[in-house]
């Protein structure tokens, strides 16, 4: 049986630790502030989770500090105690789960999924009680001053103004301008893009986060399941001869489906959710929009586990294996989980049992 060590190899501490020390640089800067942080959100808590598995816990330690340093470049004192709350608590029952024999598919996922979202919902409440419930307007007014006092902002404005992603209300006629390769925009079309800015910035979070706390959750509780100890393991085979680690939290990610029993429930989920959300109410709006944002995510890890079976079973190498779900989630993450829901009714990877009473045996895995 496998430990987790102190130290594991330098090599990966130094890589993984230069790639952190890269995003928390970038949270210095207003403009790239926002961009930094959709990765120290969305995927920080599984590199760190791979970090401390497979260079060290030392290096994880590290790279964790580094996080918390994005955090407060960006929030103030409050975002190191905001994301020790983020992340803390999902990596302990990471490491709990990883420490002692594994319970196999699919309670690891489970238990951290339900980690993962109940710190982020409890992270959006605290964050709507600091602002008086309008942390959204408040974000989208600090993204905007940050705009504004970039050097770039101008420029980053004027292009999104040209591909069409804002609108501009009054003339820009003799208001545009060039200096050192650097758009220069007068103070009436600056402020008519960044009021914009705001108001599409303040209505699209007020439709996203809802669903992201829930379908972030759940995508992390897969991936900690599957991503730090399965590629630990399997990244460097003299590395895993010579300090080896734990069993994987879950049997190979291709593998992965809901037990029989479990679809049909998450299903109806979705299909309720999508009546709430056309049933109108805000707060029977965003239940529904909790509800089928669950029936998404769970069958989009399904439809990205019938790929990867199929990738293996055609010996496709692990770059591309990795490749193409990723870029199928990018250009296809709204229509995905129907392959997934396929496998559910059909069993296209032939991995079940018959249907009867033997059915709630479906092997684990």
């Amino acid at each position: 049986m496998g430990k987790l060590y102190l130290l594991r190899t330098k090599a990966a501490a130094a890589v993984l630790t230069g790639v952190f020390a890269l995003a928390a640089a970038l949270c210095l800067d207003p403009l790239l502030a926002s961009l930094a942080m959709m990765p120290l959100y969305l995927l920080a808590p599984v590199f760190l989770a791979f970090t401390a598995v497979y260079a060290g816990l030392l290096p994880g330690a590290v790279c964790l500090a580094l996080c918390c340093f994005g955090w407060w470049a960006v929030f103030g004192p409050a975002g190191i105690g905001s994301a020790l709350l983020y992340y803390g608590p999902v990596l302990a029952v990471f490491f709990f789960l990883a420490l002692r024999r594994p319970v196999k598919h699919p309670f690891p996922m489970v238990i951290l999924s339900a980690a993962a979202a109940a710190v982020q919902l409890i992270l959006y409440l605290i964050l709507q009680s600091r602002f008086g419930g309008q942390a959204f307007r408040a974000f989208a007014y600090a993204v905007a001053d940050g705009i504004r006092a970039s050097e770039a902002g101008d420029s980053l404005l004027y292009i999104l103004n040209m591909n069409g992603f804002l609108d501009l209300s009054i003339s820009a006629e003799n208001a545009v301008t060039m200096e050192d390769g650097l758009y220069v925009l007068s103070d009436a079309v600056r402020d008519n893009l960044l009021g914009n800015l705001r108001l599409y910035l303040e209505s699209y979070l007020e439709v996203l986060v809802p669903a992201l706390v829930v379908g972030n959750g759940i995508c992390q509780g897969a991936l900690l399941s599957a991503f730090p100890l399965g590629w630990g393991r399997r990244l460097n085979p003299r590395l895993q001869a010579e300090k080896p680690l734990p069993e994987p939290l879950m049997d190979p990610f291709r593998d992965w489906f809901l037990p029989r029993g479990h679809g049909w429930p998450i299903a109806l989920m979705g299909v309720a959710g999508f009546i709430c959300i056309q049933a109108g109410g805000d707060a029977v709006h965003n239940l529904g929009i909790i509800l089928y944002q669950v029936f998404t995510a769970v069958f989009t890890i399904q439809a990205l586990a019938v790929v990867n079976h199929h990738l293996c079973r055609k010996g496709r190498p692990t770059w591309w294996r990795v490749l193409l779900p990723a870029l199928m989630m990018w250009f296809l993450s709204n229509f995905i989980w129907i392959l997934g829901l396929l496998d559910q009714a059909a069993d296209l990877r032939k991995l079940r049992g018959p249907a009867g009473p033997a059915a709630n045996s479906d092997k684990e895995g």
